[in-house]
């Protein structure tokens, strides 16, 4: 895998846990609006049925969910350590505000005070030195 997909593959963690965490606030919403009604009459347990397997449900993806945090933090914590060993600290700057903390090109373009165009190509620079880097852990 290359420092290019590294950086990328950040993005779709992030995206997956996005979904998930999604995921669990829909059930909890279902399970909360799931509430028995008060009645002497008579009545099937079809609600305790559905709110046992929603909570079973709710376990599962909460610990699904736990377990791609944890994954995704330690990716974006190795993929911090190949952006420090840049040896540029621009390229670095622009790796790390791009990829890690997500802002747009032309806000890390403002704050390190280049053109917006300039800091395209200062990123194009910093992604091959960032798969040289890579290049070098797996050799």
């Amino acid at each position: 895998m290359t420092g290019r997909e590294h950086l990328r593959s950040i993005q779709y963690r992030r995206i997956e846990v996005l979904a998930l965490e999604d995921a669990v606030l829909e059930i909890q919403t279902r399970l909360t609006r799931i509430s028995p009604v008060l009645s002497d009459m008579p009545h099937a347990t079809g609600n305790t049925d559905k709110m046992t397997d929603g909570i079973s449900r709710l376990i599962e993806l909460k610990d699904k969910l736990n377990r791609k945090i944890d994954e995704s933090s330690y990716y974006e914590l190795m993929v911090m350590e190949m952006i420090s060993k840049l040896k540029d600290p621009i390229h670095r700057t622009i790796l790390y505000r791009l990829y890690i903390l997500c802002e747009p090109l032309q806000e890390v373009a403002d704050k390190i005070h280049y053109t917006y165009n300039y800091t395209c190509t200062l990123h194009g620079y910093a992604l091959n030195e960032i798969d040289n880097v890579e290049a070098e852990i797996t050799s």
